[in-house]
């Protein structure tokens, strides 16, 4: 089956379906990276876990991520030139772009395979391997691709070719580690492949060739393979690591590099006959690409990468920003939040989350909770009975003394003045005096509260917790009556909009819905059997809960149904929103996502794709100067903006009103760096979008 997905185009169901969330740290992203290819020094390309598609034009200094048009595990990455390529993962997915990424053919061929690697020899004839034994081929660029091989014993990681007719695909036991291994080539293209005799049972990961006679291989258990026959005698190489290599990589017959699992990157400059480590990092690099003899990269897990410009000498991190667990966030409107974590760790922004800058770390603490009132005013909840206040938008904070030595959830202020805090044992602390005493409020839980929150404007509030606890106040806190849940599960968050209608969401994905206050609690059905950690709703249809397992569910009629847009696996602590489509996340592993929906490019609405009107942009491809025509039946004014392909505004060259007619709009894109573009011509309320390629 067959399916075309745009990008930032005409059909984008896809893009929309798992939402338009960003990463804002750790920056690129940190989702596992399974596959890596550079087509040429500047050009990269890495794809990984929920789909995740990167581009680089500069060697590696700086990724984009590309939005999502798959949430499947993509595993593998071959490009022959920076606009040409493909990509295969789980479920039998192979993607095929001719627009460096704009534009994707999805192709989905046997939904048990699980594509491990893809080459191509040209644009055309290609192949790509699988677990379960499989090798395919196509002769129409990834159209189509015919089973050239099968064999269920074993799984095939690998595959790479010298010419059009002569190749190898290594690989092995059903799974990482288990024994068994194998190599196969073929001297016909593909339509006969023999097994060629290894000294070795591990299981192989990657296999390379220089040309029909040079090829090493790479595995389980420390072993690397060489040939200088083309197979026909296969030798063991020595390396002091008992790690599993997943990939090998050589620019001749004397330079090449490896990289193992427990995040080592060995370098040899002998043919392999001495290999020498130049890092080891702790965590997984998964693939290595040599671009030349200095400039080297790697990728792996939790996004993991580095590159190094003098061969190895030095090895430089690239991804970047902190990977400390958050546990709580607040915004005050579009611009300004706060968020709070483990170590103490607080983080301001006040440019929508484009940067955050750290404003206070008390390393022998957890914070859980953050809330403000204003641009001043803000409180900090967490472990061991933490209380701390701000009167200076976070400049500085103060310890209040709490006179509770347990865990602090959750902390809810509805003015400067009046605030509570919940907690373990049933706990919940009130105060009238900005935070200065907390005292008590009887609630009658043994278990922990979770969450409390108060209806601004009100003296009406609500806590849940443990066992299915939901406990509600009209008078401020001085009496806390029990409501019915109907569950015994741990509720985790707790939303109102008004004083009817409000949302609960919990362990096993629970949730919990009402319309009159709380007398009665009715369980919606969320899809999900994961964690539920937070919930928040803008208006009575609009809303978001996340959780466990990366869950971040939205609903747009009022938790009747939820779609998931998770993009990561990590677990989803807290949400928060400011309005329609303008919210943020954070989570464990440093996680910070943020979504401003406003529709590709800018564009409310994905019904407003009709209004448009003709453009032609020439030269396209460009280097320099470039011209926009097309037709006003009005007079009007024009503004042209270049976008990113991850919507980011890179120029802005014209905003000039234009009589009716045929018009012209001329710019220089001499300083946008080599890659593809999106154009868009806005005049009044009509619109034309067309991508353009930049060369160098």
């Amino acid at each position: 089956m067959k399916r075309k997905v745009i990008i930032l185009g005409l059909l984008f169901t896809t893009y929309f379906l798992f939402g338009q969330w960003t990463w804002q740290n750790p920056l690129p992203q940190s989702n596992h990276l399974y596959g890596l290819h550079f087509p040429d020094e500047n050009h990269g390309w890495a794809v990984g876990h929920y789909g995740t598609i990167m581009h680089t034009s500069d060697g590696g200094l700086n990724w984009n991520v590309l939005p999502n048009v798959t949430n499947l595990r993509l595993r593998s990455v071959f490009f022959l030139d920076s606009i040409t390529g493909w990509v295969g993962g789980l479920g039998g997915l192979i993607m095929a772009t001719k627009d460096g990424g704009l534009s994707w053919d999805q192709n989905f061929t046997n939904g048990i395979n699980r594509y491990q690697d893809i080459f191509f020899k040209d644009s055309l004839n290609g192949w790509s391997v699988s677990s379960w034994g499989r090798i395919m081929h196509s002769t129409n660029g990834g159209d189509q691709w015919e089973e050239q091989h099968f064999d269920s014993a074993y799984h095939i990681r690998s595959i790479t070719f010298v010419s059009d007719t002569e190749g190898w695909a290594a690989g092995g036991g059903g799974w990482r580690t288990l024994p068994g291994s194998k190599m196969l080539h073929t001297i016909d293209g593909g339509e006969n492949w023999n097994a060629q005799d290894i000294p070795t049972e591990e299981s192989l990961w990657s296999v390379c060739f220089l040309d029909e006679n040079q090829g090493w291989a790479c595995g389980v258990n420390g072993t690397i393979l060489v040939t200088e026959n083309g197979g026909k005698l296969w030798t063991t190489q020595a390396i002091f690591s008992t790690s599993t290599f997943y990939e090998i990589t050589f620019l001749d017959k004397h330079k090449g590099w490896i990289c193992s699992g427990s995040g080592e990157i060995f370098y040899t400059e002998d043919g392999g006959q001495t290999w020498v480590e130049q890092i080891k990092t702790g965590v997984g690099i998964l693939r290595i690409s040599a671009q030349d003899s200095l400039h080297v990269f790697g990728v792996g897990h939790s996004g993991q990468m580095l590159g190094t410009s003098d061969g190895g000498d030095n090895w430089e991190f690239r991804m970047h920003g902190t990977r400390h667990s958050w546990r709580g966030l607040h915004f005050l409107d579009n611009d300004h939040g706060w968020i709070c974590g483990m170590e103490g760790l607080l983080w301001n922004t006040v440019d929508g989350g484009e940067n955050w800058v750290e404003q206070s770390m008390f390393e022998a603490e957890w914070l859980e909770e953050i809330y403000f009132t204003d641009m001043n005013h803000g409180w900090t909840v967490g472990y061991p009975g933490i209380i701390m206040r701000t009167n200076n938008g976070g400049s500085s904070w103060e310890h209040m003394e709490s006179g509770y030595e347990g865990w602090l959830r959750s902390v809810h202020f509805t003015d400067p003045a009046t605030g509570w805090v919940a907690g373990q044992n049933g706990t919940i602390l009130h105060s009238s005096d900005s935070g200065k005493v907390w005292l008590p409020q009887a609630t009658n839980i043994a278990g922990e509260l979770w969450d409390i929150y108060f209806i601004l404007g009100t003296a009406s509030g609500y806590a849940v917790g443990d066992h299915g606890a939901i406990i509600h106040t009209e008078n401020g806190g001085s009496d806390w009556i029990m409501q019915a849940s109907g569950v015994t599960d741990t509720l985790n968050s707790v939303f109102f909009l008004d004083q009817q209608e409000g949302w609960i969401a919990g362990q096993n994905g629970i949730i919990l819905h009402t319309i009159d206050g709380g007398s009665n609690w009715a369980k919606l059905e969320s899809g999900t059997s994961h964690w539920l950690k937070s919930i928040m709703f803008t208006d009575t249809s609009q809303g978001w809960t996340t959780g466990n397992g990366g869950v971040i569910l939205h609903t747009t009629n009022g938790g009747k149904t939820w779609i998931n847009e998770a993009i990561t696996d990590a677990p989803i602590n807290a949400i928060f929103f400011t309005q329609d489509q303008m919210g943020w996340v954070v989570g464990d592993g440093g996680t910070i996502l943020h979504l401003e929906d406003m529709g590709p490019l800018g564009i409310p609405g994905p019904n407003t794709f009709s209004n448009h009107f003709n453009m032609l942009i020439y030269p396209n491809p460009t280097s320099g100067y470039t011209t926009l025509e097309f037709d006003l039946f009005a007079p009007s004014m024009v503004e042209v903006q270049l976008f990113d392909l991850h919507g980011r505004l890179v120029l802005a060259p014209s905003q000039i009103w234009h009589q009716a007619g045929h018009q012209s709009v001329v710019f220089d894109a001499a300083t946008l760096i080599p890659g593809v573009y999106v154009v868009r011509l806005k005049a009044g309320d009509r619109w034309a979008i067309q991508k353009m390629f930049k060369l160098k």
